[in-house]
């Protein structure tokens, strides 16, 4: 959401001041990069859930071509899905 023109007159204004109060540690903050904010997902949890929906997707393919039968199903599941959650367990140590 971008700030209104009242509100980017009002952090120029904190800027200026703080550039004038502490010249030092404007310059840190100004070296320092900004972080990346915390609710905007990653490619790689992109790439996970994007994974998720797609064996989800052929579980539901492979349940509607077996239809009556549940063994079937379950192993297809168990091969969709495992690999995936080890994929998933192993890429969040790095």
């Amino acid at each position: 959401m971008p700030l209104s023109p009242q509100e980017e007159r009002a952090l120029a204004a904190l800027e200026e001041e703080l550039h004038a109060d502490d010249p030092a540690f404007a310059a840190v903050l100004a070296s320092t990069p900004s972080a990346r904010p915390s609710y905007l997902p990653s490619a790689r949890t992109t790439l996970h859930v994007l994974s998720l929906l797609a064996a989800l997707g052929a579980l539901i393919a492979a349940g509607t071509l077996v239809g009556d039968r549940p063994m079937v199903l379950a192993v297809v599941t168990v091969a969709l899905l495992v690999p995936w959650l080890v994929w998933v367990a192993r890429s969040q140590r790095r």
